[in-house]
């Protein structure tokens, strides 16, 4: 306890009034190590249009979940908001965009309205300009901000179950899978750095155990794998195996560009990997895709249960590399 409040004390001192100020590129000699900061390069590289991609696909379906729990948005006033406040936000430094409120459903159903939002948003405002993130964080554990996380994060998978047709759960099911991954990885390596070792030095020694390399693979981009994943299923539950085609192609696009599923293992962890044929996996959507084209070419009153059965393993092996 005095621990904490001599901490707290400590993370007080910073207090004051910080107003924003422009973000300039720094130039001429550092004070620290007296070298010339390099003046800062405009480039736009494929990982910056994944992030960008990824937090525009965030948007969109906090925006899908919003209207399945009743409460349409118009999509282009909310992009547009969304994306000059980014950019205004980068003016004064902050190198995170900004993405539409998450958790929608879970808010409604506590009572929250736009008020909260108001409200959450002055308040973050009001401690970032005092310095007072420091003191909250010293005094508030941050675990007790997890049970509301946790809450919405039930929420939103309920929802996603309920608000689709019973045919397709399978679907839900598949499209949480590259997600669990993600999260298999982040336990898989705090647990490593915890016995004092890393991923890059345990990897080879899992063997059979745990297959590792496909747990780092399907982490990989998993916000888009879970979409594609869980259309491309439920147009195969569908019969209609032209569309399925369509998102393996996709599927295989995204992973002969690294944007899903590419990786390289070093020293300091899982590093993203993007590039022209960056994830050989993506022989296996091909393999999917051939599979669909084919099945595309026979009636649907023609394929039987135990065709439709054998179709689906056919085509979810391949996607999730269990060929």
């Amino acid at each position: 306890m005095a621990l904490a409040c001599r901490g707290a004390r400590q993370c007080a001192s910073g207090l004051g009034i910080w107003g924003p100020g422009a973000a300039r590129p720094k130039d001429g000699p550092s004070a620290a190590s007296g070298t010339v900061l390099e003046q800062p390069r405009l480039a736009v590289s494929i990982g910056d249009i994944s992030h960008g991609l990824f937090n525009i696909i965030g948007s969109l379906q906090n925006l899908e979940s919003a209207e399945a729990a009743g409460d349409r948005y118009p999509t282009r006033r909310s992009l547009l908001v969304n994306g000059l406040c980014s950019v205004a936000a980068a003016c004064f430094g902050s190198a995170f965009p900004t993405t539409i409120y998450i958790g929608h459903p879970g808010w409604k159903a506590m009572g929250a309205r736009s008020g909260y939002s108001v409200l959450n948003g002055l308040a973050i405002t009001l401690l970032c300009l005092v310095g007072g993130v420091k003191v909250v964080l010293q005094v508030v554990p941050l675990e007790a901000a997890l049970g509301i996380l946790l809450w919405i994060g039930l929420i939103m998978t309920a929802q996603a179950f309920q608000s689709v047709p019973k045919s397709h759960a399978l679907a839900v099911g598949l499209g949480l899978v590259p997600a669990l991954a993600s999260w298999a990885l982040v336990l898989i390596q705090t647990a490593l750095r915890a016995a004092g070792s890393s991923l890059y030095v345990a990897a080879p020694k899992f063997g059979s155990d745990l297959y590792i390399h496909g747990v780092i693979a399907l982490s990989q981009g998993f916000m888009l794998s879970s979409m594609v994943l869980s259309a491309l299923l439920v147009h195969v539950i569908e019969h209609n195996f032209l569309r399925a085609a369509v998102w393996a192609g996709i599927a295989a696009v995204l992973s002969l560009t690294g944007l899903i599923h590419a990786y390289e293992l070093t020293l300091g962890g899982v590093q993203n990997l993007f590039g022209w044929a960056a994830a050989p996996v993506f022989c296996g959507r091909l393999h999917a895709w051939s599979i669909l084209l084919d099945r595309h070419s026979f009636p649907a009153s023609d394929v039987n249960k135990t065709d439709r059965t054998s179709l689906t393993t056919q085509a979810a092996s391949p996607l999730l590399g269990l060929q």
